[in-house]
Parts: structure tokens; sequence; C-alpha cells
């Protein structure tokens, strides 16, 4: 998973570019937005490896098409 997470971390620097030329609410709008994704997937991979439904190898792609990769 730390493979993932150095990724996204260079997906979302990128994505900061970007943001300098969104307005204030567009920004706040974004940061909800990835924040509530961010939640759902350890909601959905967290209980999954609790009730040993998935190995955390799975759990990655399960990462990678919440966030479309």
């Amino acid at each position: 998973m730390q493979d993932f997470f150095t990724r996204n971390e260079i997906t979302l620097y990128l994505l900061m570019l970007y943001v300098n030329f969104m307005s204030e609410k567009e920004y706040l709008y974004l940061n909800i937005f990835l924040l509530v994704k961010l939640i759902v997937y350890y909601n959905i991979v967290n209980f999954a490896l609790l009730k040993n439904e998935v190995e955390p190898i799975y759990g990655n792609k399960v990462l990678l098409k919440l966030f479309n990769y």
C-alpha cells in the first residue's frame, strides 16, 4: 500500500498546481470530495480486512478502482 500512497501523493501535488487557478469555493469542494473518497476507501477495505474476506493485496486493487487508476 505504501507504493500507492506515494503515487497518490504525487498525483495530489500535481493537482495542487491546477488548484492555484481555482476559486476558494471550488478548492473547498475539491478537498471535501477527496476527503470523502479517502474515508469511503478506508471503511470498505478495513471492514473487508477485518472480516478476512480479502487479502491486503486485493485491497490495493479495490483502492485503485476507487481512485480510478
